[in-house]
C-alpha cells in the first residue's frame, strides 16, 4: 500500500499505480499512443496531470501540446516532423534515429473525426517518426471518437478511469492518516467524486427506563429498534417513498451539463445523418434524371401534376433541361407548318386582288397556285421527315449505363507525352467505390478515376494521379507524405490500351 502515495502522486487503488506505470513504458519506450478515458471530469485531470508530469521527467522525450486548427495544418506539421527523415527511416521504427516526441490533447472532443482518422493513419503508416499520441478523453469525447479511435489498431493503449469505491476511499485516507499526507488525499478523493458516508439522521432512541410511562392501562415496552421500524412507517409519504437507507448504494447523478453535452452531440449526429441521406438522394436523382433523361423527358413533360401546379416558364425550363419528347416536337412542326401555309394563302389571296388599272392573266393565277401549294408540300415534309429524326435519336439503356470515366481523364490519358508514367494507387469495381476511396487520402485530392478493362475482373475503377514526364517523377510523388503505400507506377502505353472504348 505504501506504493500509493509516493513521488509520483497518489493514487486511488493499487491496480491504477500498475496500469500507470505500464502505459508510461508503452508511451516513453515504445512510442504507444494513449486514449486515457473517464466521465468523472476531476478524476481525469488527476490522473492526466500524473501521467504528464512523469512523461515531462523522461530524458529525450519530447511534450508538445496538440492544438490542430485544420486538416492542412496536421499535415504542415507531420511533414515538418519528417522532414530530416527518408521514405525507409520513416516506415522503419527499428532503424529510425528520430527523436521520440509525443503529441499531448487535453480535449479529445475538440479534433474533427476527419482530423483523428488522419492522424491514426500518419501515426501507422510512419512507426519511424517515434510520434505517440495521448489522447484525454471525456465521456461526450468518447460518444463522438469510440470507432475512430479503433482506427490505431495495435498501436494505442487504452486505460478507461474508475472512480474509487468507499473501502478503497477509506484504506486511502487511513495509509495517508500514518505517512502525514491526510489532507493531500482528502482533496484527490473529493476531486474524484468520493464522499464519507452520511451521518446518521436520526438521533439515538432513549431507553425504555427513561420515558415517562403512558397513563393508560395498556401499557407495552418497544425496544429501540421497535420505535425506530415504526418512525420509519411514519415518514413514508403517499408515493411510498421512506428515508434513505444508509447501506444503499449511492447512485451517481447525471449534472446538467453532461445532459447537455449528450444532447448535443446526439442532435450533431442526427443531423448530419440527415443531410447526408439529403445530398444522397439529390445525387441519385441528377444521375437518374442524366442517364434517362431520354426517357423522363416525355413522362415529366407530359405530366398532368406538373402542368397544373407549374407556371409554363418552368414547364419550359423543364424541357431544356430533359428535353421535349418526340410527340410534343412533330406538333410544334405540325403547327408551325399550319401556320406557314396560313400565311401563304393569305399572301395568294392578296396578290390575286388586281391593282388599280391593272389585271392578272388566267395563266399566272394558277402559276402562283402551283407554286403556293408546293411550298405548303415541301415545308410538310420537312417537318415530318425532322419529327423522324427527333424519334430515331434517344440513346438506349445499355449505352446510357456503359462504364465511363470522371470527365477529361480519357482525353487526358490519349494525349499524354510518350515514354510518360501515371501512378495508379487502386482499382476498384464500382465508381463510387472509387470515390469513397479516394476521400480518405488528402494528397490525393487531384487524382482522377478512369474506366479500365482488365483481363480477368472485367472493368474496374482505377484511381490514377498523372501524367508524370519520367519514371523519377512518378516515383518521387508516389513517396510523399500521405500517398498510399505500393502504387502501380504505370507506363502511358500500358494506361491507354486499357481504357475502357479504347478498341484493345
Amino acid at each position: 500500500m505504501t506504493e500509493l502515495i509516493g513521488p509520483d502522486g497518489i493514487f486511488l487503488r493499487t491496480a491504477d499505480r500498475k496500469r500507470f506505470d505500464y502505459v508510461v513504458r508503452g508511451v516513453r519506450d515504445d512510442s504507444l499512443s494513449l486514449a486515457l478515458s473517464s466521465d468523472n471530469d476531476g478524476l481525469l485531470d488527476h490522473y492526466g496531470r500524473l501521467l504528464i508530469n512523469k512523461l515531462r521527467k523522461s530524458d529525450g522525450l519530447q511534450i508538445e501540446i496538440f492544438l490542430p486548427q485544420n486538416t492542412e495544418a496536421l499535415l504542415e506539421r507531420f511533414n515538418q516532423i519528417l522532414a530530416d527523415l527518408s521514405i525507409d527511416e520513416a516506415r522503419n521504427a527499428e532503424t529510425s534515429q528520430a527523436p521520440r516526441r509525443v503529441l499531448l490533447a487535453h480535449d479529445a472532443k475538440a479534433i474533427s473525426e476527419r482530423d483523428l482518422q488522419l492522424l491514426s493513419r500518419l501515426v501507422q503508416d510512419f512507426p519511424g517518426a517515434h510520434v505517440a499520441v495521448v489522447l484525454l478523453v471525456d465521456k461526450p469525447g468518447m460518444l463522438m471518437h469510440e470507432k475512430t479511435l479503433d482506427k490505431f489498431g495495435q498501436r494505442l493503449l487504452r486505460w478507461p478511469l474508475e472512480a474509487p469505491t468507499r473501502e478503497e476511499g477509506e484504506a486511502l485516507i487511513a495509509l495517508a492518516s500514518d505517512l502525514g499526507f491526510d489532507v493531500e488525499a482528502k482533496k484527490v478523493l473529493a476531486a474524484t467524486g468520493y464522499a464519507k458516508p452520511p451521518r446518521a439522521a436520526m438521533a439515538e432512541v432513549p431507553s425504555p427506563a427513561a420515558t415517562p410511562a403512558p397513563k393508560t392501562r395498556e401499557e407495552t415496552t418497544l425496544s429501540g429498534a421497535e420505535l425506530a421500524a415504526m418512525r420509519q412507517k411514519a415518514l413514508k409519504d403517499s408515493s411510498g417513498r421512506t428515508e434513505p437507507s444508509l447501506d444503499a448504494p449511492i447512485k451517481p447523478i447525471k449534472t446538467a451539463p453532461e445532459r447537455a453535452s449528450v444532447r448535443r452531440v446526439i442532435t450533431s449526429a442526427v443531423l448530419r445523418w440527415t443531410a447526408a441521406v439529403l445530398l444522397l438522394v439529390v445525387v441519385a436523382l441528377t444521375i437518374t434524371v442524366l442517364l434517362f433523361s431520354q426517357k423522363l423527358g416525355p413522362m415529366l413533360y407530359t405530366s398532368p401534376l406538373l402542368k397544373d401546379n407549374l407556371p409554363p416558364w418552368a414547364m419550359e425550363s423543364l424541357a431544356g433541361i430533359t428535353g421535349k419528347p418526340a410527340s410534343a416536337q412533330l406538333e410544334e412542326a405540325k403547327a408551325a407548318s399550319a401556320a406557314s401555309s396560313v400565311l401563304a394563302a393569305k399572301a395568294d389571296s392578296t396578290d390575286e386582288k388586281p391593282a388599280p388599272g391593272t389585271e392578272k392573266a388566267p395563266a399566272e393565277a394558277k402559276v402562283e397556285t402551283k407554286n403556293a401549294s408546293t411550298a405548303e408540300a415541301k415545308t410538310e415534309i420537312k417537318a415530318e421527315v425532322k419529327a423522324e429524326t427527333l424519334t430515331a435519336a434517344p440513346v438506349t439503356a445499355a449505352e446510357a449505363l456503359a462504364p465511363r470515366s470522371e470527365r477529361g481523364v480519357d482525353q487526358s490519358v490519349r494525349q499524354a507525352r510518350p515514354g510518360s508514367y501515371f501512378v495508379q494507387h487502386v482499382s476498384l469495381g464500382s465508381m463510387a467505390e472509387a470515390q469513397e476511396w479516394r476521400a480518405q487520402y488528402a494528397a490525393l485530392n487531384k487524382s482522377r478515376i478512369a474506366a479500365v478493362t482488365t483481363q480477368d475482373q472485367g472493368v474496374k475503377y482505377a484511381v490514377v494521379s498523372g501524367p508524370f514526364a519520367s519514371l523519377k517523377e512518378a516515383e518521387a510523388f508516389a513517396g510523399r507524405p500521405g500517398v498510399p503505400a505500393d502504387p502501380w507506377l504505370r507506363p502511358v502505353k500500358s494506361l491507354q490500351r486499357a481504357l475502357v472504348g479504347s478498341g484493345r
